[in-house]
């Protein structure tokens, strides 16, 4: 657990991904805006590419 727990938080260091100065906290959804979060990631591909295997191993037997 503190393997994936120390690559996560450099996989999601704000210093890579965003332009300095700025937070995660700064692009969450508010009242006014509405940005795409990041946990979106595993909302939809990885169902997704499941069902696309899934389908495909089906149609290979």
């Amino acid at each position: 657990m503190y393997i994936t727990r120390e690559f996560l938080s450099i996989f999601w260091n704000p210093k890579f991904w965003l332009i300095p100065g700025l937070k995660w906290e700064d692009i969450e959804s508010k009242d006014e805006y509405d940005y795409t979060s990041y946990k979106d990631i595993y909302l939809y591909p990885i169902p997704i590419s499941v069902g696309i295997l899934l389908f495909r191993f089906t149609l290979e037997r």
